[in-house]
């Protein structure tokens, strides 16, 4: 975790990183002080400021969240005849090195000016030399390691950089950055298909307004003389004239020709009445055109 600060006078924010969620303000500005190597003792104290709040933190003690963005300033010391002094980063085992490994001089910043034997200093220098590097300083998650192919023998002009490892593909090159191949790269950056639209239900259609050929809301809705049923226009007129003895499809009464069909009126403001209330819309169906060259053969194996 970490969080952000920068001097007034600065106008890039630095970073001090930590484990847990928080950070005192001590070990915020024991961290300050280790970073910009200020040095041990100053004639002033470090005032934190949170840029989002503009809340001064007065106690020392005092947690800030991570990720928190925060102003210092440089203050004088109360006594001003009294220097402060400043411990290395942290107050724990894990920041502080052991007394075998240098002792308590081991958070020293200058040992130049500490009052030891040669013998504790050069032990503090290297104390000091690898605190960077020791684990208690990293905080590791439990996740398989990420395997990460280099770029050997692919051109750089066939390459393109990508921000990090987590991009799919990514691989790295000599210089330590990451790119992903040309043709890869086009092939994860396709749009992908958009999904077929929702098709809404439709409502139910009342029964006397259903025609008995599609099984559909009625179209242009027409009577047959015959029995005094209704189809649609075209289902009836079609069904007529595919049928060698021009038969009803309800009464099966034969020679009914297409012009006897009568428009019926109050059907058709029903289904308009329908229609302006629910919205339905009527799907277009399609059936199968035959060719002339069909035509012939069909009525050959008929006969």
């Amino acid at each position: 975790m970490s969080v952000h600060y920068k001097f007034k006078s600065a106008l890039e924010y630095d970073t001090v990183t930590f484990d847990g969620l928080h950070i005192s303000v001590k070990d915020l500005k024991n961290a300050i002080i280790q970073q910009k190597r200020i040095g041990k003792n100053t004639d002033f104290d470090l005032q934190v400021t949170n840029a989002q709040t503009k809340e001064i933190y007065e106690d020392e003690e005092a947690l800030i969240p991570k990720n928190t963005s925060l102003l210092i300033a440089r203050i004088p010391v109360i006594p001003s005849n009294k220097s402060k002094t400043w411990d290395g980063y942290g107050n724990d085992n894990s920041s502080v090195a052991r007394t075998d490994e240098g002792g308590p001089i081991a958070k020293a910043v200058d040992l130049s000016s500490l009052d030891a034997s040669e013998d504790d200093k050069i032990r503090a220098m290297m104390s000091q030399s690898t605190q960077d590097y020791d684990p208690s300083n990293f905080a590791f998650q439990n996740e398989e390691p990420m395997e990460i192919k280099k770029s050997t023998g692919i051109p750089r002009s066939f390459m393109v950089p990508v921000e990090g490892p987590q991009v799919q593909g990514a691989m790295m090159t000599p210089n330590g950055s990451y790119a992903v191949p040309v043709l890869d790269h086009q092939t994860y950056t396709q749009k992908q298909p958009a999904p077929p639209p929702v098709q809404e239900e439709q409502p139910d259609i009342p029964e006397d307004l259903i025609c008995s050929i599609c099984s559909g809301l009625l179209t242009d809705a027409v009577m047959i003389p015959c029995c005094g049923n209704s189809f649609c226009d075209e289902c009836i007129r079609g069904c007529l004239l595919e049928s060698e003895e021009h038969e009803c499809p309800d009464c099966h009464e034969r020679d009914i020709s297409p012009g006897t069909l009568i428009p019926n009126r109050y059907l058709r403001n029903s289904v308009a009445n329908f229609k302006n209330t629910t919205g339905y819309v009527k799907k277009p169906m399609y059936k199968p055109i035959q060719t002339l060259q069909q035509a012939p053969q069909t009525e050959i194996e008929k006969r």
